[in-house]
């Protein structure tokens, strides 16, 4: 499977799971972009996206490509599917 393929895939699962939505205009949606897919590989999530350390944290120039080039938009919402996955870390880490 292509690499946008699954970002697509985790795009919708970042949606219903924790109400992310990806806008490409957002810079703030650019930059969680990055970091979830980042960390999403020490979950299980195979994609094959470098990584550099950059401004703000990692940063993949070719999954940047793939969302430029391919307009991924996730504009509707479905506010209902927010959870707070933050205390969920928290909770099992500390």
């Amino acid at each position: 499977m292509k690499n946008i393929e699954k970002l697509k895939k985790f795009l919708n699962i970042l949606k219903k799971e924790i109400g992310f939505s990806f806008k490409i205009d957002d810079f703030d949606n650019r930059v969680k972009l990055q970091k979830y897919v980042f960390i999403s590989k020490y979950f299980g999530f195979d994609h094959n996206y470098n990584y550099n350390l950059y401004l703000r944290d990692p940063y993949s120039s070719d999954l940047s490509n793939d969302y430029y080039n391919n307009s991924l938009d996730m504009k509707e919402s479905n506010n209902s599917l927010k959870m707070n996955i933050v205390p969920f870390f928290i909770s099992n880490y500390e």
